[in-house]
């Protein structure tokens, strides 16, 4: 619309101007469309509500979301990108308030009720575990072999079994089960697989399988022979264990046997007989090998060998029973020994904190050695008997540095690679092959060179299939690369190569593409656009990004991917398949509370990667670094210690086991406990650090 001003004086002359007015429409408060039904959940569940389905704005203005809960005790409430979460706390009634506000600051609000019952069992079940090894078994026909399966097997929640048992051909073995007794009736010549099942209440099972071989009757005496191997038992000092030698023979005749034992060292194992029972008792620290013997009224016999190993009590050696591993709760887990702070020469100038560890399998000798971390450097344990670990020495920090809370470790070939955090350490290079000749006291190593063009880093990334590292999270030195991907050819690991940077900036808390820590691999999973180039998987602060790194010149990001809740995008470990990243967040737990949570990524389109499953653990601690073997996920969750999942569901994670490295400590979210682990020995020795109780050398029980 137009309007006319006329300005006239005293003498009667006047002027005019139009002016032109827009009346704009006055701004209307958003409103709510419809209201929310109560929500039920249980205890630790988490929901969604998509507030964009309830509110509406007249003017087409985006709204912002706030939400409160009355009563976070009950249910705590948040926004993130977009979308309401609420988890359950404790039974109890809460009222979730959700406010929908526009840009001129009109608002509207709109009530729910959240009501939270007690979860009906929050204590995970897992499946049964199948003990030792069943042999491949010979009857002649006619033969009928009988076995008490109820050693072969074990429940870690002690549930009540129940035992089945099935032949792929009933017409050469006919088995049956009554109770705890498998019966294998020998019916005709042939060899036939048999599968003996345990399964616990809830249908979880585990399995034995063996051939039977079904021959010609022939009327000679034959010899007893082995049901199946023990394994390795490992005791502490003072510890007893027993089984019934009459569980792992049979005699082919039914023949009455008779049974001995002896210890090939008496010092470590002590042995008695009492009819079919054997007894075990741990004398001393040391290694035995216990030989169970059976023999018929003929004389002819058949031997059990199984070795005991005896940990030294002054370094801890406990099995996991009743709960505890010593002082250290655990399901699953045995503890073969620990060393302290003192023990692997932490200095305690500092803050005395013990973070990293990675290892290291000699080629010529087979040692295992593991490389722990620490704020002052990185010191060498040899575990050719992890029962007894030696300090070996030290590779202090890069003279003139300064002392650093963060340091990381990676291996390459025979080559250890270490950066630090917040300081000038660059990326010493160490030949381990020094570690073959340390003998006597501890000794002080030197770097076998130094890589200075990144100074300051807080991990590093190596790609054994390609011989490249990348190091993450620098901030200082010639080439940062904006806290990214900073690129070493090692393929010559005394004389590193910078080949180049790259940055995703649409991740990082700055937009600068900082990547907190990532794994690089030679892609070989499904998506068959990016088979076969070098991708890395970071976990850079606010996203996953995912990027291939092929061309060092050219590096180019493939995709990146936000999840609800970020708090700090940390670590990550992918499945053997490469179809799923499993990603924890450091912050989040610290920020909201709640219980620890796993992030399951599914990665097996690399240029969608989407959430598929957000895994709640039983505890509320903050998580730190996993690692994948197999179907086996080995996470360090700060106060809760190490816990092992198994993934062969790869959206449904099961805790298997644990230990606690850190029982002094409440279950919160602080930044203490278990800093890392390292799953890949294949003696199945796992190295667990401790900040603050040093370094644990534990096995996955049986």
């Amino acid at each position: 619309m137009k309007v006319t001003v006329t300005a006239t004086d005293t003498e009667g002359l006047s002027a005019t101007q139009e002016l032109a007015v827009t009346i704009a429409a006055r701004n209307q408060a958003p409103i709510a469309v419809g209201a929310l039904p109560e929500l039920r959940m249980t205890e630790g569940g988490i929901a969604r509500v998509k507030p964009s389905t309830i509110f509406e704005d007249p003017d087409g203005d985006t709204l912002v979301f706030e939400v409160e809960s009355s009563d976070a005790g009950v249910a705590k409430a948040w926004v993130s990108l977009g979308t309401i979460l609420v988890r359950g706390v404790s039974q109890g009634t809460a009222t979730a308030t959700i406010t929908a506000l526009d840009p001129g600051g009109l608002f509207v609000t709109q009530e729910f009720s959240v009501r939270v019952r007690k979860s009906r069992d929050r204590k995970p079940n897992h499946a049964p575990q199948a003990v030792g090894e069943v042999l491949d078994q010979s009857l002649e026909e006619g033969d009928l072999f009988t076995v008490d399966v109820a050693s072969l097997f074990r429940d870690p929640d002690e549930d009540a079994l129940t035992f089945s048992v099935a032949s792929v051909d009933s017409s050469v073995i006919a088995p049956s089960v009554s109770g705890t007794l498998v019966k294998l009736e020998a019916v005709a010549q042939g060899d036939a697989g048999v599968t003996i099942t345990a399964r616990d209440p809830r249908g979880l099972t585990a399995h034995h399988r063996f051939v039977v071989t079904v021959s010609e009757a022939t009327g000679i005496n034959r010899a007893p022979t082995v049901i199946g191997r023990l394994p390795e038992q490992i005791l502490a000092e003072g510890d007893t264990m027993s089984l019934n030698a009459a569980s792992y023979f049979r005699d082919p005749d039914n023949d009455d046997l008779d049974f001995t034992v002896t210890s090939s060292n008496v010092s470590a194992v002590a042995t008695e007989l009492t009819g079919t029972q054997v007894e075990i008792e741990a004398v001393g620290a040391g290694l035995a090998t216990v030989r169970v013997g059976a023999s018929d009224p003929d004389g002819l016999t058949a031997t059990l060998d199984f070795d005991v190993f005896v940990g030294d009590s002054t370094l801890g050696t406990a099995q996991c029973r009743n709960g505890f591993a010593g002082e250290y709760p655990c399901k699953g887990i045995d503890l073969l020994s620990r060393l302290t702070h003192e023990q692997i020469g932490v200095s305690f100038q500092y803050e005395a904190i013990v973070n990293d560890v990675w290892g290291w399998t000699d080629p010529v000798t087979g040692t295992e050695w593991a490389l722990v971390g620490h704020d002052t450097g990185v010191s060498f344990i040899n575990l050719r008997n992890p029962l007894r670990p030696i300090y070996a020495g030290i590779l202090p920090l890069t003279p003139g540095s300064s002392w650093s809370t963060w340091r990381d470790i990676k291996v390459y070939g025979n080559y250890a690679f270490v950066v630090a955090d917040w300081s000038d350490n660059g990326m010493q290079v160490f030949d381990l092959t020094q570690l073959r000749s340390a003998s006597g006291p501890p000794q002080t190593f030197s770097a076998t060179t130094t890589y200075t063009r990144i100074l300051s880093a807080h991990n590093i990334v190596i790609n054994e299939g390609t011989g490249y590292a990348y190091s993450v999270g620098g901030s200082g030195g010639d080439d940062t690369c904006g806290g990214g991907l900073h690129m070493i050819d090692i393929r010559t690991p005394t004389n590193p190569q910078f080949v180049g940077c790259f940055a995703d900036t649409s991740t990082g808390r700055l937009s600068t593409g900082y990547t907190h820590d990532a794994m690089c691999v030679v892609y070989r999973g499904p998506d068959t656009e990016h088979q076969g180039k070098e991708v890395c998987f970071s976990a850079s602060e606010t996203r996953l990004g995912i990027a291939d790194v092929s061309d060092k010149e050219n590096p180019v990001a493939i995709a990146s991917a936000s999840y609800p809740g970020v708090g700090y995008a940390h670590q990550g470990w992918l499945d053997d398949q490469h179809e799923y990243f499993y990603m924890n967040d450091e912050l989040d737990e610290y920020n909201g509370g709640g219980n620890t949570r796993t992030l399951v990524w599914d990665v097996k389109d690399l240029d969608d990667p989407v959430i598929a499953t957000q895994f709640f653990h039983g505890t509320t601690v903050a998580d730190h670094n996993l690692y994948i073997v197999g179907n086996l996920m080995y996470q360090s969750n700060y106060l809760a210690g190490l816990r092992v999942l198994n993934i062969a569901s790869r959206e449904n994670p099961v805790e298997i086991a644990f230990f606690d490295t850190n029982p002094e400590g409440a279950e919160v979210a602080e930044f203490e406990g278990s800093w890392s682990n390292y799953p890949f020995f294949s003696s199945g020795v796992i190295p667990v650090t401790s900040m603050e109780n040093g370094i644990f050398f534990v096995r996955l029980s049986n």
